[in-house]
């Protein structure tokens, strides 16, 4: 792990664990964050976080973060130095003790071989999967939530045989995954995914919920047309008694969408004070937008699906629970 002697210009440095001493929010058009930082040294200088590199991380003060690839800036004969967010650029928050970490992921549509908009574009959605996994391995996660369409339309039986050493690693790794149904599902993948469940890996939500741990359940739903969507069919506990509860959709949503035919407001009133978090998948730009009820975030892809012209780069999230609160942070693939 580097330190603020390695910082050079025009340069990427490949890793550095600061600590924030100061965190500024600017959230104007072009400077999101300015923090003031700390390596392990003891060094202080200032780290600059650029809308332009989709950051979409909550930057805590007395929080420990590892830095990748944070681009250089250098001056007075490099006396002074400081350290900028990058084109590839990645940051993960260090946690010395949580109650529970998860990765939400979502709209994986595995065995889809070409991009929506761009025929002539092929891409890698069993691999980016697989890739997806990896990082829940490398990041300790203790369990992942897909928000949907883990499979498109069909799935190859090498398809299949990539997610199926994807879970094998989950499996290896004690980690479980929790899923909802899209609307792009196969039976194929139904299969593969129902095998993992008699195999104790996989778990297909409801709105009876499942505990994560003591303290957190996660409910789910499964897709709907927003035509034949019922809030009254869905079963909402009218009473929350989790000191976290999470619910995972796959609906484009009112109020984030005003054209959408599904109402979160609608949703949340049903228990009292409503759930704490909301995750949801079927938009492919990955977005976390105010919610005045809880928070609430779309997953994206995990791969290049969007039909944005300036879409977001395909990631996942991790949500970090600790004593009741949750911490979220994006990281990019």
């Amino acid at each position: 792990m580097s330190s603020w002697e390695a910082i050079e210009g025009q340069t990427h440095l490949d890793s550095i664990s600061v600590t924030v001493s100061k965190a500024i929010h600017h959230n104007d058009e072009k400077l999101d964050w300015r923090l003031t930082v700390e390596d392990t040294s003891g060094k202080q200088f200032e780290l600059e976080i650029w809308n332009k590199h989709d950051p979409l991380t909550e930057w805590k003060e007395g929080a420990e973060y590892v830095i990748r690839n944070g681009y250089g800036q250098t001056w007075d004969n490099g006396q002074k130095k400081k350290l900028h967010s990058s084109g590839k650029w990645s940051v993960d928050r260090v946690d010395s003790a949580s109650d529970c970490r998860l990765m939400v992921m979502g709209d994986t549509h595995v065995g889809r071989k070409e991009h929506p908009s761009k025929p002539y574009q092929s891409i890698d959605c069993a691999g980016k999967f697989a890739q997806a996994i990896e990082v829940a391995v490398s990041h300790d996660a203790d369990s992942i939530l897909h928000t949907g369409d883990v499979f498109h339309d069909y799935a190859t039986e090498e398809d299949c045989e990539t997610v199926d050493t994807a879970f094998e690693r989950m499996r290896d790794a004690d980690i479980n995954f929790y899923y909802i149904l899209g609307n792009h599902e196969c039976d194929r993948g139904i299969r593969l995914l129902q095998r993992w469940e008699r195999r104790g890996v996989a778990t297909h939500l409801d709105m009876g919920g499942s505990e994560i741990t003591d303290d957190v359940k996660v409910y789910g739903y499964d897709h709907r047309p927003g035509s034949k969507f019922s809030v009254e069919e869905m079963d909402v506990p009218t009473l929350l008694m989790d000191s976290v509860s999470i619910l995972v959709l796959h609906q484009t949503l009112v109020p984030f969408r005003s054209g959408a035919d599904v109402d979160l407001d609608e949703i949340n009133g049903k228990p009292f004070g409503g759930f704490d978090y909301v995750v949801s998948g079927h938009l492919h730009d990955p977005e976390r937008p105010s919610w005045d009820d809880g928070d609430f975030l779309y997953a994206g892809s995990t791969e290049d699906l969007s039909t944005n012209n300036d879409a977001s780069a395909p990631s996942v999230w991790f949500l970090t629970v600790s004593e009741g609160m949750i911490d979220t942070h994006r990281r990019k693939l």
